[in-house]
């Protein structure tokens, strides 16, 4: 609010000045979903990740009344008030904003209670925007029932459990939420397969043309109704996922569900599949591999030394061992280009090598690739290749610490930049390698596993580093 703003309502008698909020308060309904939420509840603070929910389902009521039409996924933990932004303020937001318009929303979720409680709120939110404006279109019309109604000017309501049906209504805006519901639901393939023909035969074909579809749902595997609407259809739905946790933000809710809360839950594990799938929103392969090959098959056309005079810039990760006996673990690195929003492997080393080998090793990727920032674990010979590097003057190079978080919490949150934009070389001699690792890891007791830590390192070292190549030249120029 503008300081012009408030010496307004500062001189106002109070019964204005609660006049003047009301005002506010409405009219912040029909401009954003956000603004719709808290005026059916103006005690509720959203949380930082509901106003960024609440971004994007404005842009999906925004393409809803432009006709552009999108079509959203939306993964986020249980129990962080989704609905109250997807099923109860969109709805309430895109009828007010629809305003002469007819707005007609289908509503389907995992059972018809569900269904009854939330077309009850928007219902009633309806009726309290008719009672505070008095405006004839938000009026009760023809039909006023629990599932089913609609306003004077057209503004229509359908709901229903999955296996309900949508009777004759054409929407503008779809909201699947959740329909899913329960692990036991998704245990049976039948009825996935059910609910797929569903989500095709009876929502999806009710939208109207320029109408959006939103697709919300807490994941429960790769075959839920999320996971298989962006494998069959890639290129149609637009995907947003908040993860419970992640390193930089930590958790959504931290005091509802933060560290205290996971502490009295000891199966949340980190590669606790429900942890992954349920909470993180990134599910894994029934046979317990965390990345599915096919998100290792995107490929840049260029030779790697092309590919990297085309990066906005380089970096390096990388895995050090404690020795270089054939009984330790192998020392990788995994160099990075970045090019956008793209992550193009140009360069990996992996074998097991003593201490002077391992420092040489780094030094000559520096020297090839010329990279901004260099990010070494601070274990094994960690600290001491960190210091090395650093007196040799090549710029970029840190430590990173694991926080006490295990090899599959690390790589957790970078599941889906790894799906959407990381890409290899066409040919490599280390390409068959680096595939065969990074598709066969699990977090439990793999045979082999360097690599997966030094791309993580890699994929933290391309969130900064600014660096230019003439430094790094200076600084090779010094060895």
């Amino acid at each position: 609010m503008t300081p012009d703003a408030r010496a307004i309502l500062a001189n106002m008698t109070p019964s204005e000045r609660a006049e003047a909020v009301r005002y506010l308060r409405l009219a912040r309904a029909a401009r954003s979903v956000t603004g719709a939420v808290t005026w059916r509840n103006p005690r509720l603070r959203p949380l930082p990740w509901q106003l960024d929910l609440g971004r994007v389902c404005d842009r999906i009521v925004d393409s809803t009344l432009t006709g552009t039409g999108a079509r959203v996924t939306l993964a986020a933990p249980p129990r962080h008030g989704k609905t109250e932004w997807t099923g109860r303020g969109m709805p309430l937001r895109a009828m007010f904003a629809s305003k002469d318009r007819p707005m007609p929303v289908l509503y389907a979720t995992s059972a018809k209670d569900r269904a009854e409680e939330v077309s009850s709120r928007v219902r009633a939110g309806v009726a309290r925007y008719f009672e505070e404006t008095g405006d004839q279109r938000y009026a009760p019309g023809r039909k006023w029932g629990t599932l089913e109604w609609e306003t004077e000017a057209g503004h229509a309501w359908v709901a229903l459990g999955w296996s309900g049906t949508t009777g004759g209504i054409g929407a503008r805006l779809l909201i699947m939420d959740d329909v899913i519901g329960s692990s036991e639901v998704y245990r049976s393939k039948t009825t996935r397969m059910r609910i797929r023909r569903v989500v095709q035969e009876d929502l999806l074909s009710r939208l109207m043309d320029g109408g959006a579809a939103l697709q919300m749902e807490t994941r429960r595997g790769l075959e839920d109704t999320t996971g298989w609407l962006l494998s069959e259809y890639p290129d149609t739905w637009e995907s947003h996922v908040w993860p419970m946790w992640t390193p930089d933000r930590g958790y959504l809710w931290p005091e509802q569900y933060g560290e205290a809360w996971r502490a009295r839950n000891p199966h949340l594990t980190d590669n606790a599949p429900v942890w992954r799938s349920l909470y993180q929103q990134e599910p894994v392969p029934e046979g317990g591999a965390m990345i599915p090959p096919e998100h290792l098959r995107r490929t840049y056309p260029e030779d790697p030394r092309i590919a990297a005079r085309l990066a906005d810039h380089i970096v390096i990760g990388a895995d050090l061992a404690f020795t270089g006996k054939t009984t330790s673990d192998h020392t990788a690195a995994v160099v990075l280009g970045v090019r956008g929003a793209n992550r193009d492997v140009l360069d990996v080393v992996r074998r097991q090598m003593p201490w002077l080998d391992q420092k040489r090793a780094l030094r000559d990727l520096c020297q090839k690739w010329k990279p901004s920032a260099v990010v070494v674990e601070e274990a094994a010979n960690g600290y001491a290749i960190i210091d090395e590097l650093r007196a040799y003057g090549i710029p970029g190079v840190r430590g990173e610490k694991t926080g006490g978080k295990d090899k599959v919490a690390r790589l957790t949150p970078w599941l889906g930049t790894i799906a959407a934009d990381l890409r290899l070389p066409e040919s490599a001699p280390w390409r068959s390698d680096l595939i065969g690792e990074l598709s066969a890891f699990t977090g439990v007791a793999d045979a082999h596993d360097d690599q997966v830590d030094a791309l993580v390192w890699a994929m933290v070292a391309a969130r900064g580093g600014t660096w230019t190549v003439d430094d790094m030249d200076a600084a090779i120029a010094m060895l």
